[in-house]
C-alpha cells in the first residue's frame, strides 16, 4: 500500500495549507485531522506503529482543540474518542 500511503501524504499536505491558511476555519481542521487518523490507519496497517502513534497522535490533537472551541458538537467528541481509542490500541501494542 505504499500507493495509499502516498495519497494520504499529498492530500495531507493540501489539508495542512488550507489549515494554516485560516485556522478559524473548523472544517479544514477536522479535514486535516481525518487525514491524520487515516495516515495512521495506513501506518498501522503496514506494521509501522511509531509512525502511527505519530499520526494519530498529531489528529488528537486538532480533534481536541475543536472539542474544547466547540464543546456542544458531537461530530467532534466522537471523533476524539475514537482517535483516543485507536491511540491506546496501539500504545498497548507497543507495550507489548
Amino acid at each position: 500500500a505504499p500507493a495509499a500511503l502516498e495519497s494520504y501524504r499529498k492530500s495531507m499536505a493540501i489539508r495542512q495549507q488550507l489549515a494554516n491558511n485560516d485556522p478559524s476555519n473548523s472544517g479544514w481542521q477536522r479535514d486535516l485531522s481525518i487525514a491524520h487518523e487515516r495516515l495512521g490507519d495506513t501506518l498501522r496497517l503496514q506494521g509501522d506503529i511509531a509512525a502511527a502513534i505519530t499520526a494519530y497522535q498529531r489528529s488528537r490533537a486538532i480533534i481536541l482543540s475543536l472539542t474544547q472551541r466547540y464543546p456542544e458538537n458531537e461530530q467532534f467528541q466522537r471523533h476524539e474518542k475514537i482517535t483516543l481509542s485507536r491511540l491506546q490500541d496501539l500504545r498497548d501494542i507497543e507495550a507489548g
